[in-house]
């Protein structure tokens, strides 16, 4: 009799456990390109994004779609451009889009028609970043350029006139970040000693911050409001020191590192910063997770995609911090609840 008793109680309990949570999935999957996906770019308002991608029917040209962020709903693909993209970037007033080519033309197509108004070309090689500044006048752009040395080419346009208002170069290694507005520049220094550098464009006054390393193929981004840079190492680690082999968060002004993540990963080059600087979002193998910068703990992990990649290759937090962007390097978009996600893992 008390073994039944023990074995109804067992049962009761059985049942009344919590189940397990379930798997966190995108809130929109959209199958947006045939091939990669090279760019992506919210509007200020965060009410729409775009994207840039390879398309099937012209392999040198790539596709560029504006997507409505709260359902994913396709709004304007533009038909006539006609260059690999290589980033993307709105006008404060989210009535034009900045579109920089793998060959260093600049291009400024129309939000309402989707036709392009006019473009820049400066020196050849790749349009690495690409920024407005806060009264969309000053277009900033840096390019990777085609020489045996490796540099980097500045240049401020004027939007409504075409012409360089200044342009300098730097001896830049990539990877290269660009705060919000073009205020600063960031790249690394393979040295002795190795760094990043740090860059105000407007008084070209220099920091270096000698206490760590990136290298070729390593990503490193500006949170949005221009006081911190994330810089993660892509591939095999190194022991050896400044090789960057975890995840880092330090003060763009000091230097100061905030977060080093406690063990090395195998990351994917997708790295993004939330807007209130209190989460990091990275591409993980087959997937992507979220850090709270306030506990330096993870709260998220979001399992692989529909196309089972190997991660998150580009990710963009929306302007409110509610969506966000991954690609999975097969031509979706994958949209995330930020919240759902962050709820969905709490312990």
């Amino acid at each position: 009799m008390r073994s039944a008793a023990i074995l109804s109680l067992l049962a009761i309990l059985g049942c009344s456990s919590a189940p397990p949570a379930p798997r966190p999935v995108p809130r929109v999957v959209l199958e947006a390109h045939t091939g990669e996906v090279h760019a992506v770019a919210f509007s200020p308002d965060g009410s729409m994004f775009a994207s840039a991608g390879a398309k099937a029917s012209n392999p040198v040209a790539d596709e560029i779609t504006l997507w409505t962020t709260a359902t994913g709903d396709r709004r304007l693909t533009f038909a006539n451009y006609k260059d690999i993209v290589s980033c993307l970037a709105f006008s404060p007033d989210a009535k034009t889009l900045a579109v920089g080519s793998s060959g260093g033309r600049l291009a400024l197509l129309e939000i309402e028609s989707g036709t392009e108004r006019s473009f820049f070309a400066g020196r050849a090689g790749r349009v690495a970043r690409l920024s407005f500044s806060f009264d969309g006048k000053v277009l900033v752009s840096v390019v990777n350029a085609e020489e045996d040395k490796e540099m980097v080419e500045v240049c401020r346009w004027d939007v409504q006139r075409g012409e360089s208002r200044d342009t300098f170069t730097a001896d830049a290694t990539a990877p290269v970040a660009l705060s919000a507005e073009g205020g600063s520049l960031a790249w690394s220094v393979p040295g002795p000693p190795a760094g990043i550098r740090v860059l105000d464009l407007e008084t070209k006054v220099e920091r270096n911050f000698p206490r760590i390393g990136v290298q070729r193929g390593d990503s490193m981004v500006f949170s949005p409001d221009g006081r911190w840079l994330a810089a993660v190492h892509y591939e095999d680690w190194n022991p050896f020191p400044n090789r960057c082999p975890y995840l880092y968060v330090i003060d763009a002004l000091t230097g100061r590192i905030r977060l080093r993540s406690p063990r090395p990963f195998d990351a994917r080059r997708g790295l993004a910063l939330s807007h209130d600087a209190t989460l990091l979002a990275r591409g993980v193998e087959q997937g992507l997770q979220i850090w709270d910068l306030k506990t330096l703990e993870v709260r998220a992990n979001a399992g692989d995609s529909p196309s089972h990649s190997t991660g998150a290759e580009l990710l963009a937090f929306s302007p409110d911090d509610r969506t966000l962007v991954s690609t999975d390097g097969h031509g979706l978009l994958l949209l995330w609840d930020v919240p759902r996600l962050l709820e969905g893992n709490r312990p």
